[in-house]
This record gives C-alpha cells, sequence and structure tokens, in this order.
C-alpha cells in the first residue's frame, strides 16, 4: 500500500508457488466489491483456475448510476436539482456463478406507443427534422436528420412500449444537438473509435437527463454492451471520460431547453 492509496489485492497458492494480483485502488473499488471480487476469484481458484489469467481473459465493464436530486436549500414552488452520478464496476452475466439469464419470453412483447403531449412539443419546439417508420433509429450528420423506427417495433418491458419509444427518441436527439449548426460537438484528439464511444455515451446520458426532466423511466438498450466495451476502450486513456461525457450532456440539455419557446 503506498502513501494515500489503498490497493486490495488477493495472495493465493497456485501449483505450489505463491502469488499475488491487485484487485484495484479505492475509491474506484469499494471494499464491498473487493470482498466480492475476492470470492469470485477464490472459487475459480477451487474449480483449478489460475485467478491471474482469469483476471487477464476477463473485463470488467464500467457502469454509470443516475440520478436528478433536489437541492437541499431551493426554496419556494420552483425547486432547483443537480445531476448526481456514480460509477460501479461490474462482470458480465454469464461471469457471474449461479446466475440464469433471462429467456426471451421473458424480454417482453410489442406494445403499444401513446404520444406524450409535453415531449411532442419539445421535441417539435426544437426543430429537429425526424422521419419515422424507419428501420432503425439513428441522427444522419450528412442531410441533419433524425430517423425512428415505427412505434410498433417498441417492447412492453420493466417499462412501457411508450417510455421505451421516448427514450430512444431523446437519445437520437441528443446526437442531434451535436450538429455542425448547433454545438458542433467534435472529438478531434481522439480516435474515431473512441470519438463513437464519447458521443455515443453522451446521447445515453443526455437521454436520461431528459427522462428524469419529463419524469419517465429509462432502461439500458440492447446495444449497450457494444458501446460499454468502447467506453472502456476510452477510459484507458481518460480515467474522467465519463464525467467530461456528463458535461456535454449538460450542454446538449442546456440548448434544447433553450429551444423551447424560442
Amino acid at each position: 500500500m503506498s502513501k494515500g492509496k489503498i490497493t486490495y489485492s488477493l495472495r493465493y497458492y497456485y501449483i505450489n508457488k505463491q502469488t499475488r494480483i491487485d484487485l484495484g485502488s479505492y475509491p474506484l473499488l469499494s471494499i464491498k466489491e473487493a470482498r466480492v471480487e475476492t470470492l469470485r476469484l477464490r472459487k475459480k481458484l477451487e474449480q483449478g483456475y489460475n485467478p491471474k489469467t482469469v483476471r487477464q481473459l476477463e473485463r470488467q465493464a464500467i457502469i454509470v448510476f443516475y440520478k436528478r436530486v433536489e437541492k437541499k436549500e431551493s426554496q419556494g414552488d420552483d425547486p432547483e436539482f443537480y445531476n448526481m452520478l456514480k460509477s460501479y464496476n461490474v462482470f458480465n452475466a454469464d461471469q457471474v456463478e449461479g446466475y440464469e439469464p433471462a429467456t426471451g419470453e421473458e424480454l417482453g412483447t410489442l406494445g403499444t406507443v401513446e404520444r406524450i403531449d409535453q415531449i411532442e412539443q419539445f421535441v417539435s419546439a426544437t426543430g429537429a427534422d425526424i422521419h419515422e417508420d424507419k428501420n432503425m433509429a439513428c441522427y444522419c450528420p450528412a442531410s441533419d436528420h433524425i430517423e425512428m423506427p415505427s412505434q410498433n417495433k417498441f417492447f412492453e418491458t420493466e417499462q412501457s412500449a411508450t417510455e421505451n419509444y421516448y427514450a430512444v427518441l431523446l437519445h437520437e436527439l441528443t446526437h442531434w444537438t451535436g450538429g455542425k449548426q448547433r454545438l458542433n460537438r467534435e472529438q478531434a484528439s481522439q480516435s474515431k473509435k473512441e470519438s463513437y464511444a464519447f458521443e455515443e455515451l453522451i446521447a445515453e446520458l443526455g437521454s436520461a437527463f431528459l427522462c428524469a426532466q419529463f419524469e419517465i423511466k429509462q432502461q439500458g438498450r440492447d446495444d449497450h454492451a457494444r458501446y460499454i466495451k468502447s467506453w472502456l476502450q476510452a477510459l484507458k486513456n481518460d480515467k474522467k471520460f465519463i464525467f467530461k461525457a456528463s458535461a456535454q450532456a449538460q450542454k446538449a440539455i442546456d440548448y434544447l431547453n433553450s429551444q423551447q419557446g424560442a
């Protein structure tokens, strides 16, 4: 343990040789997370695997908890809020002992999207060009328009098809704010892959912020696993990656809100 830094380690014997691996450092890794990881690796050791090899082959993902918190000093009928972010290190579901993944039947059924007037008016006020009934959701920078799938392609999951639809729409609307005509969001200093990951993270955080603003739930999209892998690649070079993306997402939300009634 170096001065001012706490590093969690696991010491063990493998093939009659004592060795040690570092699990991570506080506060990026909490005491509870270190204990869980120690138990997991000891289980692997009991099964005949070298924990060091297991760690080399497996990769943790970073997930971020977001919550909009009301300031304690808020007074009157117009409370003030701030955005709280907290990161956690997690493993893929198939790396967790005893976990049974959901079957196809448990993933949800196609539902009916009901229009939410407040969000429709918000999106309309931005002037974004939205093409509906497309095969996928995306923002097209070259033509500066958003494409959205047919509303009958959204599932009822832990949240309604309506909430799923608007979470995706607000994700793409956040992408739209980065157009050259608006915030001109470019990451010239990053590789193309890292730039894509950074922009996706901005859009997902923007969607989360807006869902909180409109008081609708948001559930992770199926392509998050692919995005997270890219985010982690960028995180190797910039430990404050998630917070930089959060700042850019807030700028996007501020821009969208500034267009209301403009």
